[in-house]
């Protein structure tokens, strides 16, 4: 029996209370994306790429009103291909219809780099080879959309960015992360497909988008933005870069550590409180003022709250994630010693959690007695 198609209709542009909004409906819900930027287009890339990853996931082929652009139709089947090798996801026939004739684009369009403020964009930003005219940044992926608070904390924060490197700002706002199927599908695998949406309906301002790598090229762990699939999102209007996938998180960090704007304004954090951008508690802030350490500019970031570094990493009992950059600071010297001992401990505890089944006894027994955790957007790197 063939699965239900997941359908893509309803595509226009509006500008209400004088903003730019393109809008579609998928599977019988609204799906938008707006702007007080920059006109933005209601390219049929855009959902096709943000709803491919899910298509496959709950193995339901899509199905699109408008023909799609052919350089993007043509690499859906190797997109397919390297999804299915990394999540063992099921064959699912993709039936597009594909335009001979490519969308009518202004001249002079420019670059654009999708930016957070976390290592992996300040990186791209400070020392790729990659000069991007704007910096890109999306409300309601990694902060929802009732999140103003949040979001106007890294506006103010990314302007000042742009403002000293000399960038423009170009803000997406979107609701697409709270459609049903979305929220059906791992976000990890999903979002690669979400970013590449951003860059579609941004076509008529940009014909170059990059996308800092945060996964290392020899990384085997899937993830949805990824060195081999973030350039076949192209299309003949918007083209994809990856930027610096031969570079570790903890490289980039020492690349990134001595300047001023990082030590201001640098924001990984997940579960940000406060005035400090981060939290200064989670696991993700504790990494990153690990390399920040190991760096010597741990002291000048005033982005985060000061830390007993060697407590608080024997207060962690393991890591989830990051082991080989746990390894690696477990043996650098320019650390101290009684810190490259807890680390140690600490890796060790984490290596032993994931061999083992005991994590898998736990999660079993969590979903048994009704404890598992609720899906909720999580900040990317």
């Amino acid at each position: 029996m063939t699965a239900h198609p997941i359908r893509i209709e309803g595509l226009h542009a509006s500008t209400p209370g004088g903003r730019f909004r393109v809008e579609a409906v998928v599977d019988g819900h609204s799906v938008w994306f707006e702007s007080q930027d920059a006109a933005l287009v209601p390219a049929p890339e855009a959902w096709a790429s943000a709803f491919l990853i899910p298509s496959l996931h709950l193995h339901r082929p899509l199905e699109t009103d408008p023909a799609l652009d052919r350089l993007w139709a043509s690499n859906v089947s190797l997109l397919a291909k390297r999804a299915r090798r990394a999540w063992g996801y099921r064959q699912v026939r993709q039936d597009f219809t594909e335009s001979a004739v490519g969308a009518p684009v202004p001249a002079g369009r420019g670059s654009g780099l999708l930016f957070t403020g976390g290592v992996d964009s300040f990186h791209a930003l400070l020392c790729s080879a990659e000069r991007p005219d704007v910096l890109i940044n999306v409300h309601g992926f990694d902060v929802a959309l009732a999140d103003t608070a949040h979001h106007e904390a890294a506006r103010r924060s990314i302007d000042a960015i742009a403002a000293e490197t000399g960038k423009r700002t170009l803000y997406v706002r979107t609701n697409l992360r709270e459609h049903p199927l979305i929220l059906d599908t791992p976000w990890d695998a999903a979002h690669g497909g979400a970013l590449a949406a951003v860059g579609h309906v941004l076509g008529g301002r940009l014909e170059r988008v990059a996308i800092s790598s945060s996964q290392p090229r020899w990384s085997v762990n899937p993830w949805g933005s990824h060195w081999s699939t973030d350039p076949l999102w192209s299309s003949r209007t918007v083209e994809f870069v990856h930027l610096d996938p031969d570079i570790h998180r903890l490289d980039k960090v020492r690349r990134i550590a001595p300047h001023p704007l990082v030590h201001r304004h640098l924001r990984v954090c997940w579960h940000e409180t406060g005035p400090r951008l981060n939290c200064s508690r989670c696991e993700k802030c504790m990494l990153t003022m690990l390399c920040l350490a190991e760096a010597g500019h741990l002291a000048d970031c005033t982005v985060f709250e000061p830390v007993d570094l060697v407590a608080f990493v024997r207060s962690r009992r393991r890591s989830r994630w990051r082991l080989p950059i746990l390894h690696l600071l477990a043996r650098s010297p320019r650390l101290d010693p009684e810190l490259r001992r807890e680390l140690r401990a600490m890796w060790w505890r984490s290596v032993l959690w994931r061999s083992t089944g005991i994590r898998w006894s736990v999660r079993i027994a969590r979903r048994m007695l009704g404890l598992a955790r609720p899906r909720a957007p999580g900040r990317t790197a």
